[in-house]
């Protein structure tokens, strides 16, 4: 298409400077040879034929020197002059003729000449305008020239002395009026970039067949013309008839024309349909490949999901089962064995949590702890386990920062996913930085999130975590959030990670960007949005309609997970805690429970008959079991005394 412009553009564009120049070279040649060296068939091409007078011909030169400007974009100046001069030779002339001294009788500058002249300069002057109209002014002024020029050249071509006789055409020559012509000329193929003639001069086929049927009918006005003419000089035709006959050849001439165009315009609406047929077949073509890319691409992610989801819960199922087995070989170790069990099904666990967030399928409650803390907690942790050539640092601005729609374990995944990534990522060392501040999100800002399908403009936590790492290229940073793709070795990574940080962000309406290169290092921006005021109450009635109902003691949760699940299957809220102080703050702070069930065993030093014995006596009112008092280590075998089955069944 380019090229197509590119090409039309320059088509003739020799042809445009040559007919201008024809011209110039005509009047000087007249000035010089005729009126300066005396060859008389120079200024007058027959004897009895009106001579180019000298105003005339310098007329011309400036005329076509003006349209040379005109065309080649030369200095406006020059344009400006050469129209200035044009129009003080005409004015002169018709003013005070100081050349005529030495013409012939009937020689000198026609009234036609010197309109025509002028129609030029004032061509000339409209093009170097930027003003809208000022085109089409040129282009009218040209026509009304080539008109005038045109007639007095049939005239001359048919040898029509009366038309020559008519008063403004009585003395213009041959070569002037050709002259004038060719200047019109040039100018109206110097506007070939125009919608009037881009059609008729294009290199196009129809362009072509357009062109030729116009030189034919041209063609056929002067050989109809010269064929009446002839009739007529010898008394053939009547001047009724040759008036009827032209008149029927004009209107034949035009009729053909009217065909041709047609048959072109169908010949145009024909290929129109094809192109578009073609152009909607092939439109088909390339959605049915999108559609069928995009499947393989889906059936190779979910082939790479379900590979990676057979393998790691193969491998939890294969250690849960190792350790039941090992249970029924030797019972005397039985806790061990049933604890490296419950580790196995926590991982089968944890990995379908993974696979949830990754879908943003999972339903996040509300967290009770600030971002700040929580990261505070992820980020030292990290450092007992990070190797020591790597150099973590955090940075946050708690005072500032909003509380965000995301429960704390949520949370905590995340960050020491994404510390770990970043951890991997430097094998040599370097250093890694974590940085939590709230900003606002705009929609400019949000468009430069990689992944913001959910991401709105408002006030959001931003968690940036930046490592010195080996980076990634555009193609890998495309791929980083679809689960279970990872870039580590075989049994190193998941590729979980980063997919559900995405699924956890676009899942509360917040965003994820991966800025990163290959050895530039990686930063990764988690937007969460801060929950507004409303929301924030709304979260907390919640939490009060729905009180503890159980709070559990307990420094070993999973030797009790049974009775947890048996208690949450009919409707119980049960909170653990691990600890007496802990304990001792939570019903201090919070409604209530309907019980407190205390496990045996020792909680830093403390026994849970002394944990029930302190609870009893700052909340008596309050039914507590203890089961270290029935002679067994888990609830699911507890058989409580009468009176604290009567506190379970009240609870």
């Amino acid at each position: 298409m380019i090229h197509e412009l590119t090409h039309r553009r320059h088509f003739v564009p020799d042809w445009t400077n040559f007919l201008a120049a024809l011209p110039l070279a005509w009047a000087l040649l007249v000035l010089g040879l005729g009126w300066g060296m005396g060859y008389e068939g120079v200024v007058r091409l027959r004897a009895d034929l009106p001579a180019m007078v000298p105003e005339t011909a310098l007329a011309l030169i400036f005329a076509s020197l003006g349209i040379l400007a005109t065309i080649n974009r030369w200095p406006s100046a020059v344009a400006a002059l050469a129209t200035l001069a044009l129009a003080a030779v005409v004015g002169t002339y018709f003013i005070e003729p100081v050349m005529r001294h030495g013409l012939a009788l009937g020689d000198g500058m026609a009234l036609a000449t010197g309109f025509c002249l002028l129609c030029l300069g004032i061509s000339v002057a409209a093009m170097a305008l930027p003003v809208r109209g000022a085109r089409a002014v040129a282009i009218a002024s040209t026509g009304v020239c080539a008109l005038l020029s045109g007639t007095a050249l049939m005239a001359h071509a048919l040898s029509a002395a009366t038309v020559r006789d008519v008063l403004g055409f009585k003395e213009m020559s041959v070569h002037t009026a050709a002259g004038i012509f060719l200047l019109s000329l040039s100018l109206v193929l110097s506007n070939r970039d125009s919608p009037h003639f881009r059609g008729l001069l294009g290199p196009g086929r129809q362009s072509r067949i357009l062109r030729a049927s116009l030189i034919a009918s041209v063609l056929g006005v002067l050989v109809i013309s010269e064929v009446t003419r002839f009739m007529t000089l010898r008394d053939w035709i009547n001047t009724d008839f040759r008036l009827v006959f032209l008149c029927s050849a004009m209107i034949a001439l035009l009729v053909a024309s009217a065909l041709i165009v047609g048959f072109q315009i169908d010949r145009l609406e024909a290929e129109k349909k094809r192109i578009t047929a073609l152009e909607s077949a092939s439109d088909r073509a390339l959605q049915n490949i999108e559609i069928n890319s995009a499947r393989d691409e889906n059936l190779r992610i979910l082939g790479q999901i379900v590979a990676g989801v057979a393998h790691d819960f193969n491998n939890a199922l294969t250690a849960l089962r190792g350790n039941l087995e090992l249970m029924e070989i030797d019972p005397s170790k039985s806790d061990a064995y049933l604890r490296e069990a419950i580790n196995a099904a926590d991982r089968a666990a944890g990995l379908t949590n993974q696979l949830l967030e990754s879908g943003r399928q999972t339903r996040l409650h509300k967290g009770d702890g600030d971002v700040v803390s929580i990261a505070e907690q992820v980020v030292a942790l990290f450092k007992r386990v990070a190797p020591i050539n790597i150099f973590v640092t955090l940075t946050a601005q708690p005072d500032t920062l909003g509380r965000v729609g995301i429960d704390d374990s949520t949370l905590e995944r995340a960050l020491l996913n994404l510390l770990v990534n970043a951890r991997d990522a430097m094998p040599s060392g370097g250093e890694l930085h974590v940085s939590i501040a709230q900003k606002m999100i705009t929609n400019g800002y949000a468009a430069t999130f990689n992944f913001n399908a959910g991401l709105t403009p408002g006030e959001h936590v931003v968690i940036e975590v930046a490592d010195t790492g080996t980076g990634m290229d555009e193609a890998t940073v495309r791929k980083a959030v679809q689960p279970y793709f990872t870039t580590k070795e075989v049994g190193k990574g998941s590729g979980l990670g980063l997919a559900s940080v995405n699924g956890v962000c676009q899942q509360i309406g917040g965003g994820l960007l991966i800025n990163s290169a290959p050895g530039e290092g990686t930063t990764i921006v988690v937007a969460l949005p801060v929950e507004s005021a409303e929301q924030s109450r709304a979260t907390q009635a919640e939490r009060d309609e729905a009180p503890v109902d159980i709070l559990l003691v307990a420094n070993t949760a999973w030797r009790h997970r049974e009775f947890l699940a048996y208690l949450s299957s009919q409707g119980r809220h049960v909170h653990q805690v691990g600890t007496e102080q802990e304990a001792l703050e939570f019903l201090d702070i919070a409604r209530l429970p309907s019980v407190v069930l205390i496990d045996e065993g020792q909680f830093a030093g403390i026994d849970g008959k002394q944990i029930r014995a302190d609870i009893e006596s700052r909340f008596p009112s309050l039914p507590v079991v203890y089961v270290g008092d029935y002679g067994e280590s888990r609830f699911g075998r507890a058989l409580p005394p009468e009176e604290d089955d009567r506190k379970l069944a009240c609870a």
